[in-house]
């Protein structure tokens, strides 16, 4: 599946406090980045959380990691 998933983060604090998803089933992930932003949850946070492998919800981890960590540095399933 093809999406796209963007994080806007507070850089003072690391919490999230926006998203973006463009996806055919992004609608799926819209509640967890809800409750996430309505709770004051770090970017970190996210990022540190587990999630199933190959999910729809990974996507969220996948694009927090990034702002740490180089995308080209991932592995070759999230290109």
């Amino acid at each position: 599946m093809r999406g796209f998933i963007k994080l806007i983060r507070n850089t003072e604090t690391d919490k999230l406090i926006g998203a973006r998803v463009i996806a055919p089933e992004g609608g799926e992930l819209i509640q967890q980045l809800s409750m996430a932003i309505k709770f004051g949850i770090t970017v970190k946070d996210l990022a540190e959380s587990f999630y199933p492998y190959l999910t729809l919800g990974e996507g969220i981890k996948l694009a927090a990691i990034t702002f740490g960590k180089d995308v080209s540095q991932l592995s070759c399933c999230a290109s």
